[in-house]
């Protein structure tokens, strides 16, 4: 009966493909510092992120996290993108974040402190596939 409870208990809950160590560099404001630092991270899905700091936040906290592409040279738009996270978890070594949504129409008008619009769902899981197809390509050209 332990084992049963215990498999349930350390049974992995997330319901989203993870991307681990995707080509991104993750962005916040932490009040600290004027010029942003690119944080990495471990993994990241359509519904949320594990970040790779010394930093940790109480349960519960949202944050706006920006991710910016690595792989590519243009600055584009499309290279990056805005989404404000929940803290959901604390590890040894990093914080696991929720990504929570605005309604699509709302994502227009929510401005981030840097200047991007925070995305909806669908425009994050674009971003995400767009990665993952260009890490790919890259990945079978080596």
């Amino acid at each position: 009966m332990r084992n049963w409870i215990k498999h349930f208990i350390a049974r992995d809950h997330r319901g989203s493909a993870r991307h681990v160590t995707p080509p991104l560099a993750i962005y916040f404001w932490d009040g600290e510092r004027a010029i942003p630092t690119a944080h990495r991270l471990r993994n990241i899905s359509s519904s949320g992120l594990y970040l790779l700091t010394e930093r940790r936040w109480y349960p519960g906290t949202l944050v706006t996290i920006t991710l910016q592409r690595t792989d590519t040279l243009t600055a584009g738009p499309e290279n990056v993108v805005a989404v404000l996270a929940k803290v959901v978890r604390s590890g040894e070594d990093g914080v696991g974040f929720k990504f929570l949504f605005p309604e699509p129409l709302d994502a227009q008008s929510v401005p981030n402190t840097d200047g991007n619009r925070i995305v909806d769902k669908k425009a994050l899981k674009r971003f995400l596939q767009r990665l993952r197809l260009s890490h790919a390509s890259k990945l079978e050209r080596a």
